[in-house]
C-alpha cells in the first residue's frame, strides 16, 4: 500500500531540517532514495528518477510558485504514475515511496486551496536552532585554551 502522506519540514536555517533528509537517506540507502523539488516532479523526465526510490524530495526546496501538483497528489494518492527515461517507451507505476520536502517558508502552491491536499501532507515547523561547526564551544573543564579557540 502506498504512503499517503508526504513530509514538510518548515522553520529558519540551522534547524536540522537537511540532517533529517540526510538521515532518511541513510536509513534506505542513497540508491534507494532521490532529490528532487515539487516542481521537478511535473517536468517530463521528473517522475522517472522516483521510479524504484523509498524517499524522494527535497531538503532545500526552491521558493517558487508552484502551478501544479498532479503528480505529487498522484504519488501520495497510491495513483499511478506515468514515467519515461529519455529514449525508452513511456510506463506507469505507482509510488510506493516517502516524499519529504524541506525550506524556510512554504512554497506556494495555486492549489493550495483544494481540500485533499492538506489530507495528503504533514507539515513540521523546525523551530530550534543548532550552532554551526565553527560555533561549537567547549564546555569541559579539561579543555585547553586551544581547544576553545
Amino acid at each position: 500500500m502506498p504512503n499517503e502522506k508526504a513530509l514538510f519540514l518548515i522553520g529558519d536555517g540551522n534547524t536540522g531540517k537537511s540532517q533529517i533528509r540526510k538521515f532518511a537517506d541513510l536509513l534506505v540507502g542513497r540508491n534507494n532514495s532521490t532529490g528532487q523539488d515539487l516542481d521537478d516532479l511535473e517536468k517530463r523526465f521528473g517522475t522517472s528518477l522516483m521510479y524504484g526510490k523509498r524517499v524522494c524530495g527535497s531538503s532545500d526546496l526552491k521558493f517558487s510558485a508552484i502551478p501544479e501538483l498532479n503528480v505529487f497528489k498522484k504519488t501520495t494518492g497510491g495513483d499511478p504514475v506515468d514515467a519515461e527515461f529519455k529514449g525508452e517507451s513511456a510506463f506507469s507505476f505507482i509510488y510506493k515511496g516517502v516524499s519529504g520536502f524541506a525550506e524556510t517558508e512554504f512554497p506556494s502552491l495555486e492549489e493550495m486551496t483544494v481540500p485533499g491536499y492538506m489530507t495528503v501532507s504533514s507539515v513540521f515547523s523546525a523551530t530550534t536552532s543548532f550552532p554551526k561547526k565553527n560555533e561549537i564551544h567547549c564546555f569541559s573543564k579539561s579543555c585547553t585554551q586551544k581547544d576553545r579557540a
